[in-house]
């Protein structure tokens, strides 16, 4: 009998793991995002040097004490032309802006968690707090 509840408790711990992993993101660049969006054909390999490109050419790399990353929140305050591998934002400009355009998901490990589901459906969020309030009133 114990063993017929340690089933649907060790599910309910694991999936923790799949819907709410953390995966890395940067804002997003309305003029490249088909470019981006093309690069979820290709093989694993292909498809993180394929974003990775677009990442380094249009967010700032911040540091800490733990050491270099790439700013999650900012991109570079540039104008984006179409997609040369030669671009780099960061020889335009040093100034930054806060994401205004949503996010770019790295999708190689993990397609769709919770996480990603909540910042693209951000006021929806609202809605929901709406009507639950509405319902205890």
């Amino acid at each position: 009998m114990v063993c017929l509840i340690g089933v649907p408790v060790a599910m309910n711990q694991m999936a923790q793991v799949f819907l709410a992993a953390r995966t890395e993101h940067w804002c997003s660049v309305e003029e490249w995002e088909n470019d981006v969006d093309a690069c979820a054909d290709l093989t694993e390999d292909a498809y993180l040097g394929c974003i990775h490109k677009y990442r380094n050419a249009s967010i700032p790399i911040k540091e800490d004490d733990d050491g270099k990353y790439y700013s999650q929140c900012q991109k570079f305050d540039a104008t984006y032309p179409n997609w040369d591998d030669e671009y780099y934002a960061g020889k335009e400009t040093n100034d930054t802006i806060d994401c205004d355009e949503g996010w770019v998901y790295d999708q190689s490990e993990y397609t769709r968690t919770i996480r990603t589901d909540v910042c693209i459906s951000f006021y929806f969020l609202f809605i929901h707090i709406y009507s639950t309030c509405t319902q205890l009133v």
